[in-house]
């Protein structure tokens, strides 16, 4: 299937888009990695980038691989995904919680009043959490892009995912694999690597701090000195 006319972004360098029909007008949108894997058997690695409806001709923020959420300006999205960025994320999960009411007449009416706003809030703080961990990934692409340009000829990076981290790898002219960094995937913070399976102690960057994500994806260099203690 070929993308809708109206999708603005060219594939990151090193990947391309893929389309997957899931229901009867819907399709979702993934960002594939061009390189194959052994370890994957030869089947892509992608990353969910959001959904298209062809009825209506508009797109939707992804909530996972297979469910879509709100609908999205393509304005406020980028060739890794079309979730907004965090803070426009926020501030709309803020600004769209109901005003409360306050109703004194019965006890009833208050204690209902008090689980509507609970749920509204609990509602606002998952669409925060899951707004978070989508940034994360798009973030992690980004990360390797600037590597893999900071790099000399031969030299690649990709991710990997684990329970609780995006595992960045560089692959070297032999094929060679060594873990660059680590980043958590529900906060953002990255870490130096301590071994093939895990981090070192203590936070180098926090990708949720523009200011931090900037200068990492300016300043990264390919052999990760600059993720020793600042």
């Amino acid at each position: 299937m070929e993308l809708p006319i109206s999708f603005p972004h060219h594939p990151p360098n090193g990947t391309h888009y893929e389309i997957d029909a899931i229901k009867r007008n819907i399709d979702a949108i993934f960002v594939c990695y061009d390189r194959q894997f052994d370890y994957n058997l030869g089947k892509p690695v992608r990353c969910i980038w959001g959904f298209y409806d062809r009825k209506a001709q508009c797109y939707y923020a992804p909530l996972s691989a297979t469910k879509r959420g709100n609908k999205v300006d393509l304005r406020n999205t980028t060739a890794y995904s079309a979730m907004p960025l965090l803070k426009l994320a926020l501030d709309s999960a803020q600004e769209d919680q109901p005003a409360p009411i306050i109703d004194s007449s019965t006890q009833e009416t208050m204690t209902a009043t008090a689980l509507r706003q609970d749920f509204s809030d609990f509602c606002a703080q998952r669409d925060a959490q899951n707004t978070i961990q989508l940034n994360v990934v798009k973030w992690t692409w980004m990360l390797c892009d600037a590597l893999r340009d900071a790099a000399p000829d031969g030299y690649d990076y990709i991710f990997e995912s684990g329970n609780k981290y995006h595992k960045v790898i560089m692959l070297d002219t032999s094929g060679h694999r060594s873990v660059h960094c680590f980043i958590d995937k529900k906060t953002g913070e990255v870490y130096k690597s301590a071994s093939f399976k895990a981090p070192a102690k203590g936070v180098r960057y926090d990708l949720r701090i523009i200011e931090q994500r900037e200068w990492l994806m300016e300043h990264a260099d390919w052999a990760g000195g600059y993720l020793y203690r600042r």
